[in-house]
């Protein structure tokens, strides 16, 4: 059975206050598909992604990505896992929303290459891993270098 949570958003704050009752998320349990509620447990993994482009710019330059999914092998129980990246181009630099989606793109090919596709190998043996600190910096590396070749002018941040 599937958990997936509504999350109401109200008016962005560029249209109201930045204090108003409409900028907060409210987590409501989820209807399953036979109508009953659905309710969290310990294990559950509750995300949501939103975004703005606030007050100064009449666009958005933010990239988002999540994955998320429940390992669970051998009779162990589930685990939770994610990768969640999100880039903001630099307002006042060109192409910012490119160099943002080129960067969480690569970071995330990387990562699920280097780190999530090894455990679905069929291989019984074991399955060479760096660690994932090295795996997080070589990800940032492959980013950065192809943001300053592609799109020499566009500058983004990244946070995974």
């Amino acid at each position: 059975m599937m958990n997936i949570k509504s999350i109401p958003i109200g008016e962005s704050s560029s249209q109201q206050g930045a204090d108003s009752a409409n900028d907060r998320l409210a987590l409501r349990p989820a209807r399953a598909d036979n109508g009953h509620l659905v309710t969290p447990t310990a294990l559950d993994l509750q995300v949501g992604l939103a975004s703005d482009p606030g007050r100064v710019r009449d666009h958005n330059e933010d990239t988002s990505f999540a994955l998320q999914f429940m390992w669970a092998q051998q009779g162990e129980p589930p685990l939770p896992v994610g990768l969640f990246i999100l880039a903001d181009g630099m307002g006042g630099h060109a192409q910012g929303e490119q160099a943002s989606a080129l960067a969480v793109r690569l970071a995330a090919r990387h990562i699920i290459n280097q780190v999530y596709l090894p455990l679905l190998s069929e291989d019984e043996g074991p399955v060479m891993r760096l660690p994932i600190n090295e795996v997080l910096e070589a990800s940032m590396r492959i980013a950065h270098e192809a943001v300053l070749r592609q799109l020499p002018r566009a500058g983004t941040t990244m946070t995974m």
